[in-house]
């Protein structure tokens, strides 16, 4: 896991292109998650974190994230 974390970094640090991909995903996630009526700011900030993780890990095998969030509602 370290390695993979460290491949991460240098690409984010190293490549401006892969960088600005990170950013506009992030960027997505916060926009497409609207901050619901009585909602906490952490509240709001979990579900773009939550957001960004599903977005990232979309079209993969594995994922059931996607999966698990529609079927609670998120």
């Amino acid at each position: 896991m370290k390695d993979l974390i460290e491949r991460v970094q240098f690409e984010l640090i190293h490549d401006s292109e892969y960088r600005d991909a990170w950013k506009a995903n992030i960027a997505m996630a916060i926009y497409d998650t609207r901050k619901k009526k009585g909602e906490t700011a952490h509240e709001w900030r979990q579900r773009c974190a939550e957001q960004f993780i599903k977005y990232l890990c979309a079209g993969h095998p594995d994922d059931k994230t996607s999966q698990i969030m529609e079927a609670i509602g998120h």
